[in-house]
């Protein structure tokens, strides 16, 4: 009796104290940048990699040499079609106030216009495209640290090559794998890193069990980084519930 007794209260005592967990706390997302478009190396920043960049820094330029040149033909095209819509249009409207005027001149004087209209919607989207692809041809981070670069100057890359990698640091982050009724108990806990209360916070639930830890759910607990400075992540560390 004294020894069921006994194992009752070691059950019960087992129940007061928290879990541990051995976890490692990771930044929050890691980014990989692949070449959405073709071209060789322009320029490459390779100072800033295993660095976090805070301000508006280009990090890598793919050559866009053909580009520019086509673009500065597109807006000279633009400017002069633009004058062009404004003469047609002018010509329409006096000629269509002319009562002697046939209905067949007429039409052949709005058409005209309408095709200088036409020529210069296709211009101004020739333009857009152009921007656009220059656009992806430059990198440019901030607030986030560069892992890797994984191109050199004068370097060719295609479409769906690994440009460089980098993490978003802006909050820091611990995994657990919990059974379902320590997660319905979480409101209700602290979690606790290293013995120090923290201010980690539910990001994630997974729904569905761990493939891997069959009878637990994966969830994910995210805090603001307060020290973007601290690179050194990957850290194991003790992390209690209670």
């Amino acid at each position: 009796m004294i020894k069921i007794v006994l194992i009752m209260c070691l059950i019960s005592l087992s129940s007061v104290f928290a879990k541990e967990y051995m976890t490692q706390i990771n930044p929050n997302e890691k980014i990989e940048i692949k070449s959405e478009i073709s071209g060789v190396v322009k320029w490459v920043e390779k100072d800033l990699e295993s660095s976090f960049v805070k301000t508006h820094k280009i990090l890598l330029q793919i050559n866009s040499r053909d580009e520019e040149i086509e673009l500065q033909k597109q807006k000279q095209s633009l400017s002069l079609q633009k004058e062009l819509v404004r003469i047609k249009e002018k010509n329409y409207q006096a000629k269509n106030k002319i009562k002697q005027l046939s209905l067949y001149d007429k039409n052949n004087e709005k058409l005209s216009f309408l095709e200088s209209k036409k020529e210069l919607i296709l211009i101004q989207q020739n333009i857009k495209k152009l921007l656009n692809e220059i656009d992806k041809k430059v990198f440019v981070v901030e607030n986030k640290y560069i892992n890797t670069i994984f191109v050199k100057k004068d370097t060719y890359v295609n479409i769906g090559d690994k440009l460089f990698d980098m993490y978003d640091i802006s909050k820091l982050k611990i995994t657990l794998y919990l059974t379902e009724n320590e997660i319905k108990r979480l409101d209700k806990k602290a979690i606790f890193v290293d013995g120090v209360k923290s201010d980690f916070t539910v990001n994630k639930i997974n729904k569905i069990k761990d493939e891997i830890k069959v009878s637990r759910y994966k969830v994910e607990f995210t805090k603001i980084n307060k020290n973007l400075d601290n690179y050194f992540f990957n850290k194991v560390v003790k992390v209690e519930i209670k």
